[in-house]
Protein backbone atom coordinates (compact mmCIF):
# COMPACT_ATOMS: atom_id res chain seq x y z
CA UNK A 1 0.00 0.00 0.00
CA UNK A 2 1.18 3.57 -0.83
CA UNK A 3 0.94 5.13 2.41
CA UNK A 4 1.87 1.86 4.42
CA UNK A 5 5.70 3.67 5.14
CA UNK A 6 4.02 6.49 6.44
CA UNK A 7 4.18 7.84 10.06
CA UNK A 8 0.58 7.15 12.07
CA UNK A 9 -0.09 11.18 12.29
CA UNK A 10 0.73 11.62 8.76
CA UNK A 11 -1.87 9.14 8.10
CA UNK A 12 -4.31 10.52 9.90
CA UNK A 13 -3.54 14.15 8.78
CA UNK A 14 -4.13 13.17 5.53
CA UNK A 15 -7.41 11.11 5.88
CA UNK A 16 -8.64 14.37 7.79
CA UNK A 17 -8.08 16.35 4.70
CA UNK A 18 -9.42 13.84 2.44
CA UNK A 19 -13.05 13.14 4.78
CA UNK A 20 -13.64 16.94 4.94
CA UNK A 21 -14.16 19.76 2.75
CA UNK A 22 -11.40 22.71 2.62
CA UNK A 23 -12.46 25.34 4.54
CA UNK A 24 -10.04 29.02 4.05
CA UNK A 25 -10.27 29.28 8.07
CA UNK A 26 -8.71 26.19 8.52
CA UNK A 27 -5.31 27.74 8.51
CA UNK A 28 -3.63 28.95 11.30
CA UNK A 29 -3.36 32.35 9.61
CA UNK A 30 -4.14 35.54 11.64
CA UNK A 31 -6.14 38.88 10.25
CA UNK A 32 -5.13 41.49 10.74
CA UNK A 33 -6.65 42.56 14.17
CA UNK A 34 -5.76 38.87 15.34
CA UNK A 35 -2.08 39.59 14.84
CA UNK A 36 -2.13 43.43 15.97
CA UNK A 37 -3.76 41.65 19.71
CA UNK A 38 -0.38 39.24 19.82
CA UNK A 39 1.79 41.78 19.00
CA UNK A 40 0.02 44.24 21.92
CA UNK A 41 -0.29 41.19 24.41
CA UNK A 42 3.49 40.35 23.69
CA UNK A 43 4.86 43.48 23.79
CA UNK A 44 2.96 44.34 27.36
CA UNK A 45 3.97 41.28 28.84
CA UNK A 46 7.36 41.77 27.67
CA UNK A 47 7.52 44.95 28.87
CA UNK A 48 5.71 44.24 32.10
CA UNK A 49 7.69 41.08 33.54
CA UNK A 50 10.58 41.62 31.76
CA UNK A 51 13.41 41.51 34.19
CA UNK A 52 15.89 43.82 31.77
CA UNK A 53 12.94 46.78 31.59
CA UNK A 54 14.09 48.71 34.42
CA UNK A 55 17.74 48.37 33.06
CA UNK A 56 16.60 49.30 29.81
CA UNK A 57 14.50 52.32 31.13
CA UNK A 58 17.60 53.58 32.99
CA UNK A 59 20.06 53.11 30.25
CA UNK A 60 18.00 54.96 27.56
CA UNK A 61 16.74 57.68 30.17
CA UNK A 62 13.44 57.62 28.99
CA UNK A 63 12.67 56.92 33.36
CA UNK A 64 15.94 57.88 35.33
CA UNK A 65 14.21 57.38 38.91
CA UNK A 66 14.12 53.50 40.33
CA UNK A 67 10.92 54.35 42.01
CA UNK A 68 8.97 55.44 39.03
CA UNK A 69 10.31 52.52 36.74
CA UNK A 70 9.08 50.74 39.95
CA UNK A 71 5.29 52.15 39.76
CA UNK A 72 5.62 52.27 36.29
CA UNK A 73 6.04 48.32 36.14
CA UNK A 74 3.38 47.56 38.67
CA UNK A 75 0.96 49.41 36.42
CA UNK A 76 1.56 47.17 33.44
CA UNK A 77 1.40 44.23 35.03
CA UNK A 78 -2.20 43.98 35.61
CA UNK A 79 -3.34 44.83 31.93
CA UNK A 80 -0.48 42.41 30.96
CA UNK A 81 -1.85 39.38 32.82
CA UNK A 82 -5.60 40.11 31.76
CA UNK A 83 -4.45 39.95 27.95
CA UNK A 84 -2.10 36.68 29.04
CA UNK A 85 -5.12 35.59 30.54
CA UNK A 86 -7.53 36.37 27.52
CA UNK A 87 -5.40 34.81 25.36
CA UNK A 88 -5.10 31.12 27.66
CA UNK A 89 -8.79 31.34 27.87
CA UNK A 90 -9.23 31.79 24.13
CA UNK A 91 -6.96 28.81 23.43
CA UNK A 92 -9.17 26.52 25.89
CA UNK A 93 -12.24 27.62 24.36
CA UNK A 94 -11.37 27.84 20.56
CA UNK A 95 -9.73 24.13 21.14
CA UNK A 96 -13.09 22.47 22.74
CA UNK A 97 -15.48 24.33 20.84
CA UNK A 98 -13.73 23.42 17.23
CA UNK A 99 -13.69 20.09 18.18
CA UNK A 100 -17.93 20.46 18.35
CA UNK A 101 -17.93 21.88 14.74
CA UNK A 102 -15.31 19.19 13.07
CA UNK A 103 -12.46 22.10 12.92
CA UNK A 104 -8.61 21.23 13.46
CA UNK A 105 -8.62 21.78 17.39
CA UNK A 106 -4.66 22.14 16.83
CA UNK A 107 -5.29 25.34 14.49
CA UNK A 108 -8.02 26.49 16.57
CA UNK A 109 -6.14 26.33 19.55
CA UNK A 110 -2.67 28.00 18.13
CA UNK A 111 -5.18 30.92 16.71
CA UNK A 112 -6.71 31.30 20.31
CA UNK A 113 -4.22 31.74 21.70
CA UNK A 114 -2.39 34.20 19.33
CA UNK A 115 -5.53 35.88 18.44
CA UNK A 116 -7.41 35.98 21.62
CA UNK A 117 -11.28 36.89 22.00
CA UNK A 118 -10.77 37.95 18.87
CA UNK A 119 -10.37 34.24 17.19
CA UNK A 120 -13.55 33.12 19.16
CA UNK A 121 -15.75 35.49 17.38
CA UNK A 122 -14.35 34.35 14.35
CA UNK A 123 -14.62 30.81 15.56
CA UNK A 124 -18.24 31.05 16.66
CA UNK A 125 -19.82 32.76 13.41
CA UNK A 126 -18.14 29.86 11.30
CA UNK A 127 -20.36 26.67 10.45
CA UNK A 128 -19.63 23.19 11.17
CA UNK A 129 -17.38 21.23 8.68
CA UNK A 130 -19.07 18.79 6.86
CA UNK A 131 -17.58 15.53 5.51
CA UNK A 132 -18.04 14.69 1.99
CA UNK A 133 -20.76 12.07 2.67
CA UNK A 134 -22.44 14.72 4.52
CA UNK A 135 -22.71 16.73 1.78
CA UNK A 136 -23.78 14.55 -0.58
CA UNK A 137 -26.40 13.32 1.65
CA UNK A 138 -27.37 17.12 1.80
CA UNK A 139 -27.45 17.42 -1.55
CA UNK A 140 -29.52 14.63 -2.28
CA UNK A 141 -32.33 15.50 0.27
CA UNK A 142 -32.33 18.74 -1.31
CA UNK A 143 -33.02 17.29 -4.74
CA UNK A 144 -35.84 15.18 -3.76
CA UNK A 145 -37.76 17.85 -2.18
CA UNK A 146 -37.75 20.48 -4.78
Amino acid sequence: MLLSGLPFCVINAFAYVSVFFKDPLETIELDTQQTAFSVVTALMVSTAFGKSTPTFFQMTGWIPDDTSIQSLLGALQGPAAGLLLASVGSLVFCATTAKSKNRDIFVWAIKGLLGGPLSITSLRESNALLTQAQDAERKKQARESS
